[in-house]
């Protein structure tokens, strides 16, 4: 009976500690989530969205890369919708999709939004749903976080869409590695989270039934025996997690103690079987039972090892390997909680310093310098530090040519490699940051020359990429801030260094950034003149590709002076201007253009360096090249110069009239002013509005060569006004070389 109670004491315990692993995981990840969506409140670009009052696909790009780019690294999260209701506008981070409430596809929040803005509730708003999506449903636990005006009308909402898988996979893989133990997640209303762990229609009553009775109880915790089909269970349950879900799990009670039961009954006849032995057999067998005994003790005291070892097979009955199977499979239970605690308290660690680094802490200066000290980093506190932040160069690649485990295996190699190259000049505590990024604080010694303090750091971290780059056989680049001291300053030292690794798109990968190249970028908004834009579109929009990428190049030597923010922005502008005037210019070839846009759109944002911009825009203005040069034909030409003919005929035919213009020209052929601009441009190698200002010009000159009328009435014959005398005077000089003066008077020296 104590054997007994001492493996049903075992088992309860065991259920209990994983049970409460997992609600400090459900706990731990609402937390991160809560923190998640109070961080992207303030993102300028958030804000920014959540205000606007009129559509603005720039904007959105911008909100939909900055929320993705925070969101991609966390895996607990499945999506966050962001919605204006000044616009009635939700849009999908995840997938990027922009639809009106009543047409969003996910119905069940957009009910809950109404709800919210009809209850004006002011708080998180948790609730689970099923969304479908392409024909994949997947299983939602949501945070709504509401924005209300003064009046208490809903403005905008945040919505942070968690997994119910994440939350709780760990039973779930548990349950999957063994046949025999079943979980169960219902939520306080009694509703399961997760299909039930039961086949038969008896056993999934039955369970309800089991449900109803833990619900009536009111404990948050407890064990006992309950019968589900034709088995008896032992099952333990918790909710003591932030949702109040109840995490309950199961296993037959007869596996726990059949190997007890046959054990025992075995030893009774081999006792038995003992008993009739001879003394001299007896004592001979005791002499070679002695090797097991000492097995047993081995495996009691936690020796590692197998227990078979150094037994003679004629001693490996089926008993004594079902009680060395036994003890094997405890020893490696109880190895995989000691690891999974471990993980726990470097997770902890980890989190703790992320957020002192990243400014996502909410600890008062002595709370943190306590927990500094119980990890061992006291150092930040007492001297000057300086905080390097390291980037994997080409992550999305690398990525998808390994798997989960090989990436975290090298995220724990990274560390530790860093960690013992800098600790020889350094103290050093370095963390993982996200998926492809490390941030470390190095201890500086007291009075270090900062010349000296630079050159010893950056052949560190010289060593340090050198042996990535030949072992690992990656690059990673690094940004390294100034010297400083106090943690209050971290925060404001990892937004710098981000700002600082930017760089890379200029000096390229595997590079050390320091404080001083920022100091190289061109301030300010970048600015390319609307000629220069307007010859690399019309290039594109003539299929000439050479013309076009010498355009862009021409522009990109610009542009790649400015900081990412710059750069981003202003590709992502002229990739959309160039859609919508080559769909607008061939709209039979709108499906191509758009698929060529998708593409560029997809592949800027995993840009990096220059020659990664360079090459991915220069591939979409070929495709655009291609496409459009395709689309002409020998019809288009024809009609090209029947339109030239007949613009040049209304120029000549009202070339008096002061309000002629593109504008009047297009109205009266009923074309839009783009398109004739462009086919007249491509005709004559001039815009409409110069051939109009030559041809007036021209005429000038007939009539001031045919008579001595003077100049203002002549101006007004041919179409100008008055008031534009002074720059006529300009036009004509500009235009045949001389004066108008001189003009007049080379031909009245010639009549005379």
């Amino acid at each position: 009976m104590s054997y007994y109670s001492s493996v049903n004491n075992l088992t309860r315990r065991f259920f209990f500690n994983l049970l409460r692993h997992a609600d400090y995981s459900i706990t731990y990840t609402n937390s991160l989530s809560q923190q998640l969506s109070a961080s992207l409140s303030y993102d300028s670009n958030v804000i920014s969205f959540l205000n606007l009052r009129t559509n603005d696909n720039v904007q959105t790009v911008k909100t939909h890369q900055a929320v993705r780019k925070v969101v991609l690294p966390l895996s607990y999260v499945d999506s966050i919708y962001l919605y204006n209701s000044h616009l009635d506008l939700v849009l999908d981070t995840k997938t990027g999709i922009q639809s009106r409430l009543e047409d969003f596809y996910d119905q069940g929040t957009a009910e809950q939004l109404r709800r919210i803005s009809a209850d004006h509730a002011a708080s998180y708003v948790p609730f689970v749903h099923d969304v479908t999506f392409f024909n994949r449903t997947s299983r939602l636990y949501s945070y709504i976080l509401p924005n209300y005006d003064r009046s208490g009308v809903l403005t905008s909402a945040m919505v942070v869409n968690l997994n119910v898988d994440v939350l709780t996979q760990s039973l779930q893989e548990l349950s999957a590695d063994n046949a025999y133990l079943k979980f169960a997640v219902f939520s306080p209303d009694g509703s399961f989270l997760l299909d039930s762990p039961f086949d038969t229609e008896a056993e999934q009553a039955d369970l309800q039934a089991m449900v109803e009775q833990i619900m009536a109880s009111g404990s948050g915790e407890d064990s006992f025996f309950y019968k589900i089909g034709r088995t008896n269970y032992v099952a333990a349950y918790s909710n003591a997690n932030s949702n109040g879900w109840y995490l309950c799990g199961l296993i037959p009670s007869h596996t726990i103690f059949q190997d007890v039961i046959t054990t025992t009954i075995l030893s009774l006849v081999f006792i038995i079987a003992l008993l009739g032995a001879s003394c001299y057999a007896a004592l001979l067998l005791a002499k070679r039972l002695n090797r097991p005994v000492e097995v047993i003790s081995q495996m009691v005291s936690g020796s590692d090892g197998s227990p078979l070892d150094g037994v003679p097979d004629t001693l490996q009955t089926r008993e004594f390997r079902s009680i060395a199977s036994a003890f094997v499979q405890m020893r490696k239970k109880n190895m995989e909680y000691a690891n999974y605690r471990d993980k726990t308290a470097l997770i902890v660690r980890r989190d703790f310093l992320e957020s002192l680094f990243t400014g996502g802490a909410f600890y008062s200066q002595a709370q943190a310098a306590q927990h500094l000290k119980a990890l061992g980093c006291d150092f930040m506190l007492a001297s000057p530090c300086i905080m390097c932040l390291f980037s994997m160069d080409n992550y999305d690649s690398f990525a998808q040519n390994t798997n989960s485990r090989e990436r975290d295996a090298l995220r724990f190699a990274i560390v530790n490699l860093a960690t013992e190259l800098l600790d020889e000049h350094f103290s050093c505590e370095m963390i993982p940051h996200g998926s492809s990024k490390f941030v470390a604080v190095l201890g500086c010694p007291e009075r270090s020359a900062v010349t000296e303090l630079r050159a010893s750091l950056e052949t560190a971290l010289e060593k340090f990429l050198a042996v990535v780059k030949t072992h690992l056989e990656f690059t990673m680049t690094v940004a390294y801030s100034t010297s400083f001291r106090g943690i209050e300053h971290m925060p404001q030292m990892y937004e710098n260094l981000e700002e600082l690794l930017l760089l890379r798109v200029r000096h390229g990968y595997g590079k050390i950034l320091s404080p001083g190249m920022a100091e190289d970028l061109t301030l300010g908004d970048f600015n390319v003149s609307s000629t220069a834009e307007n010859i690399l579109v019309s290039s594109v929009l003539n299929g000439n590709a050479a013309q076009a990428l010498a355009q862009f190049d021409d522009i990109a030597d610009d542009l790649f002076q400015y900081s990412y923010n710059e750069i981003m922005p202003y590709l992502t502008h002229l990739a959309y201007r160039l859609l919508n005037s080559a769909k607008e210019t061939r709209c039979s070839a709108s499906q191509p253009i758009t698929e060529a846009f998708k593409v560029v759109s997809a592949r800027l944002p995993q840009c990096e360096i220059e020659a990664d911009f360079r090459t991915c825009f220069a591939a979409y203005l070929e495709r655009l090249c291609s496409i459009l040069a395709a689309q002409k034909s020998g019809q288009e030409t024809q009609n090209s110069k029947a339109l030239v003919d007949r613009v040049l005929q209304i120029i000549e035919s009202d070339y008096t009239n002061p309000e002629i213009c593109l504008g009047s020209i297009a109205d009266n052929l009923g074309l839009s002013t783009h398109y004739i601009g462009q086919i007249f441009r491509t005709s004559q190698g001039k815009s409409v509005s110069q051939y109009i200002l030559d041809l007036r010009l021209e005429k000038i000159a007939q009539a001031m060569r045919e008579s001595s009328r003077p100049f203002a009435d002549i101006m007004e014959e041919v179409g100008f006004e008055a008031k534009q005398k002074n720059y006529i005077y300009t036009c004509f000089k500009k235009h045949f070389g001389v004066t108008v003066k001189n003009y007049r008077m080379q031909y009245s020296d010639t009549k005379s």
